[in-house]
């Protein structure tokens, strides 16, 4: 967790920067996963340390697509 608390921005966001981001916070939800702490348990903290990184155009795009009140991780990092 404390990992994903950490996960910084990357600077320019072009494509291959997105799925590093994308790809770093997938290793780490499966690290979570395996030591069998579910979403449920950290995926209101998750979603905002997330979207903090993107672009502010990502994160209106992301916001404009969930019609849920509280964001399901696993569909959310869906490609």
């Amino acid at each position: 967790m404390k990992a994903l608390l950490s996960i910084e921005g990357y600077k320019n966001m072009d494509t291959a920067e997105l799925r590093k981001l994308y790809d770093n916070v997938n290793v780490h939800i499966r690290g979570l996963e395996a030591l069998g702490i579910s979403s449920d348990k950290y995926r209101c903290l998750l979603i905002p340390v997330t979207l903090k990184t993107m672009p502010k155009d990502i994160n209106l795009i992301v916001a404009r697509n969930t019609s849920q009140d509280v964001w399901n991780i696993k569909e959310n990092m869906e490609p």
